[in-house]
This record gives structure tokens, C-alpha cells and sequence, in this order.
């Protein structure tokens, strides 16, 4: 199991992956998910992690499994 600092770089990765493939903005995100711009940068920067709950928002957002946020892919 990736340490947390792992899968803060991870998730991160995923994360912008996502933006740029769906053309999203973190205004985009942040008011789809009821939270601030700054909290979503804190996740694409890698500095914080979001709750499980605010995972599984994304991953409606993106219509992505958790596993495609969490999860490192093979290049």
C-alpha cells in the first residue's frame, strides 16, 4: 500500500489527467462539488487528499471509477 504521500502524488497525476481530457476548469469542479477553487488546487497540487465523499464526487463528475483516481497507471 502506497504511503500517503504516494498516493497524494498520485492522485494528483489522475486528477489532472482528467481535467485536461475533459477540458474542466477547477471553477468547474469546485462548484459542482459545493467546495472552493483553493480545495480543489490543494488536490491538484498534490498537498491534500479529499474525504471519501468528496472522492466519489469527483469520480461523478469525471464518471470515473475511485480506482482511476487512486490507483497508478502503467505509462
Amino acid at each position: 500500500m502506497p504511503n500517503n504521500d504516494k498516493l497524494r502524488e498520485i492522485f494528483k497525476i489522475n486528477l489532472n489527467y482528467f481535467f485536461n481530457l475533459k477540458g474542466s476548469t477547477q471553477k468547474d469542479l469546485a462548484e459542482f462539488m459545493g467546495v472552493t477553487p483553493a480545495t480543489v488546487n490543494e488536490w491538484l497540487k498534490g498537498r491534500k487528499l479529499p474525504r471519501m465523499d468528496k472522492l466519489d464526487m469527483i469520480c461523478l463528475y469525471f464518471n470515473v471509477k475511485r480506482s482511476d483516481l487512486m490507483e497508478q497507471k502503467s505509462e
